[in-house]
């Protein structure tokens, strides 16, 4: 299998702060990490007059998406060879574990 050919993560959620310290509205995905001469690398970006929860919680989605790749690979990726009957319920609970920590950063909680 090859792999993606999409910008590495982290990406991130920014946007206008309107004099506020924090971004008030999410308009901008772009990676957290200095990309070539640049400091970041504009993923998308999305229409300051649409600023509502959908809009946020669409940005949380696409900023998580290096994460749920990363995640989504590592479970489909682990040997069930190495879980016998006793330990295929930690199996169990490590998987569980990762998937609900990339699934609350994809509703913008991590």
């Amino acid at each position: 299998m090859s792999e993606p050919k999409f910008t590495l993560g982290p990406w991130t959620c920014l946007g206008p702060s309107f004099g506020d310290p924090l971004p008030r509205y999410t308009t901008v995905i772009e990676t957290d990490w200095e990309y070539e001469d640049a400091e970041n690398r504009e993923i998308c970006e999305m229409p300051l007059h649409h600023h509502d929860e959908e809009n946020e919680a669409n940005a949380n989605l696409i900023a998580a998406g290096p994460v749920l790749y990363a995640e989504l690979q590592n479970i489909a990726n682990a040997d069930p060879t190495k879980w016998d009957e006793d330990t295929r319920d930690q199996f169990q609970q490590w998987a569980q574990s990762r998937a609900r920590a990339a699934l609350a950063k994809a509703r913008g909680e991590g």
